[in-house]
């Protein structure tokens, strides 16, 4: 009876830490959090009451056919697009051309959607027929912490070079009929500026 009673407080015993120290397959809940190796990138937000997380990798980065402006964007993988967040920097003509200076001199600023100089814009699509899109008021703003150049590539024949942004955001966002609301969010994502 003995043995018995002392394998089950054994077995409920490991059970008891087995359970402390299993680890989450999802980043902390901070803009500065260290994230799984499958899922490097990630955008945590607040919108319309509900509060949710998209997890990336590099599959999934955003494509700038122009110079003018840069993009971001994280989807739960190159073959899942949906739900997705972009978020772009652009510049105020369609002729001007991002430099390396624009990007890297993100960090360490609060943008404000009525800038003109690198505006931000935000769209988060649910599906391909649900989208809100940021409404850029006075005080909706990207507050970017960090920017950080990681390589070279080439995204769909294009040569361009990606960086990786650590921020957070709060901007008005509207859907279709003038339906407004706040999306609060952190985020961790991979820029990418093209260089032709």
């Amino acid at each position: 009876m003995n043995l018995k009673r002392t394998y089950l407080f054994a077995l409920a015993l490991a059970i008891a830490i087995a359970s402390c120290s299993k680890k989450s397959d999802s980043p902390a809940p901070s803009s500065t959090s260290t994230t799984t190796s499958s899922h490097p990138y990630y955008f945590r937000f607040s919108l319309d009451g509900a509060t949710d997380t998209i997890l990336g990798n590099d599959d999934t980065k955003g494509f700038a056919y122009n110079t003018n402006f840069v993009s971001s964007i994280i989807a739960p993988s190159g073959y899942s697009l949906y739900p997705n967040i972009t978020i772009n920097f652009r510049l105020p003509e369609d002729w001007d051309t991002i430099k390396e200076s624009d990007v890297l001199g993100l960090a360490g600023r609060t943008v404000y959607f009525t800038d003109t100089n690198m505006g931000p814009t935000i769209k988060y699509a649910i599906n391909d027929s649900v989208e809100w899109d940021s409404y850029g008021d006075s005080s909706s703003y990207v507050k970017v912490d960090s920017v950080t150049f990681k390589g070279t590539d080439t995204y769909t024949g294009v040569p361009v070079r990606t960086y990786i942004m650590v921020g957070s955001c709060n901007t008005l966002m509207t859907k279709t009929f003038g339906y407004n609301k706040y999306l609060t969010g952190t985020f961790r994502m991979l820029l990418v500026r093209v260089t032709w």
